[in-house]
């Protein structure tokens, strides 16, 4: 990789990335007053104003209160109390500056009453028409142009909806029901629904098996039996209790549970783009910063999104209102690079960024903060200068371009990887269009600084080298693998007589052996020896690395070799005592050739051996002879060089 190495180049990037890049909370705290906290109210905005009805503040109330926001002042005021009863989890939408509130449960049996809300005037509640499904809690709703879209939800028992209807406020006193096609998933409650320009979204959940993934477009406009359509399933944890919204025409699935009990709650904001065909595309943002929370209210007012109340499972509701725009606060500076290397782009913000193009980026779609798949962060290593854009992709704002300018590096070549034995040592070596090295580790080197050091490493190292023409440098490592030598032991050092042989061998985990001075024989780890004096032996071993090692033995030898001792009488008559007769040595080894000849008194010769393991029985030509006295002959020769004469008489006697 090639890296730029100027310090002041370096100093200067890294200031100028500290000043103009600051991390930003993607949720922000906003200050408010008089908030009171509830979880499973519902809502809706009308103007600058954000309006909720009923909800429970300890998970055990069910109250009637209706309270007001104002996002300008971020105050919080009680309006007239909601005229049905107490109640959580209603359904609400808002349609031309009218708000309509209705269906729920008080913990008892589910409602399906609806009531407007006009806040011109001082604000007036009236009564609409009742929901002509089967009264429901937690039900979806959302709105498509002039009409409002309900359905689905359940009696606060087993029995679980997949009805949806149509109302339209402009017909008739109280507004007119109009059913649609069911949703064509399993009957669900708890299932978070938005529109976006003319299609409604409805998925997740809780159905009668668990928690779905499934989700669903809804187009009104289509014929009668095909305006649900299946799209791209939510990647993530079926979950339950979202605070749904819509933001710059992307659908936004916030916090929730992740178990039909409601007791895993999470943090987790994931976005919809319809835009992405077939089916849309999710993409999981940083997540809320306000904690884990559940059965809160998301909402939208202008280019800010917001979300307030829930419960964090301590059956106790949350009163703080967050904030969220997505908007690009800073990018990064201009960078310079060498070629080959890379610098990383920077956008900070509330949002998800777009970047083009896309040669040299490491990633197109970067998210502020940390978040799992992304990072606000994209690696751009172009081959030449190249100015890049970033796009706030959320509500598709332009901001500033970045210019990365790439300036020409050194390319080098390094020699290549090798293997030695411990203790040798082996030429490492740089080619190419540099003129500074520096190697790493230095431990073992002839020298760091050069480009062709000698390496003698003691273990296994990887050696690095960054080669530079002043500006820009390149690196290349290679390896070096020190094997170890194979362990080897002759033995101990021992004495023999001279003229014995000796077995000498080798305890080894080589593979091949080789002995020095050159033994009798020699097979593998075992040397057959007969040294006639005092001698070193040296076995070199040889593994299957090419590495040796060598050990040696001393074999000591005794050179005393006394003269040839012959009786003068022996008694052949099978006593087994003293029945043969033959020359005798106190070493035999010593005796190197013999001539014992026997005569009789004639000068017959009778006998004749060469060793003195060959002796005389008494007998000659098959018949044993009788008492007598023979004449014996020896010539012999040690093998210390001493020869032997002697000549004398034979008693046999029997």
């Amino acid at each position: 990789m090639f890296k730029q190495i100027t310090t002041t180049i370096l100093i200067a990037v890294f200031i100028a990335l500290l000043a103009s890049v600051t991390h930003a909370q993607v949720w922000t705290n906003v200050p408010t007053t008089n908030a009171v906290g509830r979880w499973g109210a519902s809502s809706v905005v009308i103007g600058n104003n954000f309006y909720r009805v009923g909800g429970s503040a300890s998970g055990f109330d069910f109250n009637d209160e209706f309270w007001e926001y104002n996002s300008v002042t971020q105050a919080w005021t009680r309006l007239q109390n909601y005229p049905g009863s107490g109640r959580t989890s209603t359904c609400a939408f808002a349609i031309n500056g009218i708000g309509y509130f209705g269906m729920g449960d008080d913990s008892g049996s589910p409602f399906n009453d609806f009531w407007a809300y006009n806040p011109a005037g001082g604000g007036t509640w009236t009564q609409m028409a009742s929901f002509p499904g089967p009264a429901a809690s937690v039900a979806t709703a959302f709105v498509i142009g002039n009409y409002g879209y309900v359905g689905l939800g359940h009696n606060n028992g087993p029995t679980i909806y997949n009805d949806f209807y149509q109302f339209d406020p402009s017909t008739g006193p109280g507004g007119t029901w109009t059913p649609m096609d069911n949703f064509p998933g399993t009957s669900r409650y708890v299932a978070p629904g938005f529109a976006i320009d003319t299609l409604g979204y409805v998925g997740l959940g809780i159905d009668s098996s668990g928690l779905p993934v499934d989700f669903y477009s809804f187009n009104p406009a289509a014929p009668a039996h095909s305006q649900w359509k299946k799209i791209t399933p939510f990647p993530g944890l079926g979950r339950s209790g979202t605070s749904p919204f819509v933001l710059c025409n992307k659908g936004f699935v916030a916090l929730g549970a992740e178990n039909t009990s409601g007791s895993i709650i999470i943090n987790e904001v994931w976005m919809y783009n319809p835009a992405e065909a077939p089916g849309g595309s999710w993409t999981r943002l940083p997540d809320f910063s306000g904690g884990n929370r559940a059965d809160a209210q998301g909402f939208v007012i202008g280019d800010t999104a917001y979300i307030t109340g829930g419960s964090n499972n301590t059956n106790n509701a949350l009163s703080d209102v967050w904030d969220y725009i997505p908007a690009l606060v800073t990018v990064s500076p201009n960078a310079t690079i060498c070629s080959g290397s890379g610098t990383v782009l920077s956008a900070n913000g509330n949002s998800v960024y777009t970047w083009s193009p896309s040669s040299g980026l490491s990633t197109t779609l970067t998210t502020c903060d940390s978040v799992p798949g992304g990072t606000m962060q994209t690696t751009a290593s172009p081959l030449s200068t190249i100015t890049y854009t970033v796009t706030e992709a959320i509500c598709s704002q332009q901001y500033a371009s970045i210019m990365v300018t790439v300036i020409p590096g050194p390319s080098i070549s390094v020699s290549a990887n090798a293997a030695i034995c411990i203790g040798s040592s082996t030429a490492l070596s740089v080619t190419g269009s540099a003129s500074d090295y520096t190697w790493t580790p230095s431990a073992g080197l002839s020298s760091p600084l050069i480009s062709n050091p000698t390496a003698n490493p003691t273990i296994t190292t990887t050696y690095t080298v960054v080669a530079s023409n002043g500006t820009c440098s390149d690196e290349r490592s290679v390896k070096i693998t020190v094997n170890p030598n194979p362990i080897v032991y002759a033995g101990i050092n021992v004495s023999i007589t001279i003229g014995q042989s000796y077995t000498i061998t080798a305890n080894s985990n080589g593979l091949s052996y080789s002995w020095t001075p050159e033994a009798v024989s020699a097979n593998g780890s075992a040397a057959v020896v007969k040294p006639l004096s005092t001698t070193q032996y040296y076995v070199t071993v040889t593994d299957a690395n090419g590495c040796s090692a060598t050990d040696s033995v001393i074999i000591y030898v005794n050179l005393s070799c006394n003269s040839i001792f012959v009786p003068d009488a022996f008694s052949p008559n099978g006593d087994g005592i003293n029945d043969v007769f033959s020359p005798m040595a106190e070493t035999p080894a010593c005796v190197e050739s013999m001539t014992f000849d026997i005569y009789d008194r004639w000068g017959n010769k009778i006998f004749e051996s060469y060793s003195l393991n060959s002796a005389w029985d008494g007998n000659y030509k098959g018949k044993t002879m009788d008492n007598a006295i023979f004449v014996y002959s020896l010539q012999a020769t040690l093998i210390n060089g001493t020869s032997v004469s002697k000549k004398g008489n034979i008693s046999l006697i029997k």
